[in-house]
């Protein structure tokens, strides 16, 4: 399954960290939430799966920033600065106890290549 990270900031809603601050490459509130959900959508507290067709993840891929929060945009280098992919797996990933494979985006492209191709 692949889960697209959750939303990001715009002209109206500000990123945040985790722990509030203002972060232009982190999720907004809602995105909070989003991320939050897909715990308890495969790691509910109490009872089984809301849906027999899901599974507890064993695995869990995001791709991670390839700049420093900091950098300057201006240099022309490729890759990007956000945080939401990992953000947005991470809470499902600690409350799995499993570490999220964080790679970098140029490992996700050519791993959407070979499974668009499938």
């Amino acid at each position: 399954m692949v889960i697209r990270h959750a939303e990001k900031p715009d002209h109206e809603r500000q990123g945040v960290t985790i722990h509030g601050t203002p972060d232009k490459d982190s999720l907004i509130a809602r995105g909070w939430q989003r991320a939050s959900a897909l715990v308890v959508l495969f790691h509910p507290t109490d009872g089984p799966l809301q849906n027999s067709n899901l599974a507890v993840p064993t695995v869990i891929y995001a791709s991670s920033p390839e700049k420093d929060s900091k950098a300057n945009d201006t240099d022309k280098k490729e890759g990007s600065k956000s945080k939401r992919p990992l953000q947005t797996i991470k809470p499902l990933a600690d409350r799995i106890g499993i570490q999220p494979r964080a790679k970098r985006r140029k490992w996700c492209k050519a791993c959407s290549r070979s499974t668009e191709s499938s």
